[in-house]
């Protein structure tokens, strides 16, 4: 999540962000059980801050950029953890009451998980 600083209101402010994001990754996944690539692709999503009174969403877009560490398991399938920066290229202001949550250049982010690769 990204950081925000801001002076709190007299009720706390929920804030959540669902996003999907689609990447392209330069290792080709049968080559050797362990790997490592740079992947490269974009992030969209909706955020939304709410308080007991108010609320406000907004639509988000980022150019995402990672670096990669995997392990083939068997075929396709296979372990992955990564790390990565995610650059804002479009993002709706987030108002709510007198509160406009601050606003990050770059967002980091981590996941790791199960994978399947397509390709040959």
């Amino acid at each position: 999540m990204p950081y925000a600083p801001a002076d709190r209101p007299n009720s706390p402010i929920v804030y959540r962000f669902l996003a999907g994001r689609a990447r392209i990754c330069t290792r080709q996944p049968y080559l050797e059980l362990f790997g490592a690539s740079l992947c490269a692709g974009f992030l969209a999503g909706q955020r939304r801050g709410e308080t007991d009174v108010d609320a406000d969403d907004g639509a988000f877009l980022a150019v995402v950029t990672q670096l990669e560490v995997s392990r083939r398991v068997v075929g396709p399938f296979g372990l992955y953890a990564d790390l990565g920066l995610s650059i804002p290229v479009y993002r709706q202001p987030l108002v709510i009451g007198e509160v406009t949550l601050a606003e990050q250049p770059v967002t980091f982010q981590m996941g790791a998980g199960v994978r399947f690769w397509i390709g040959k």
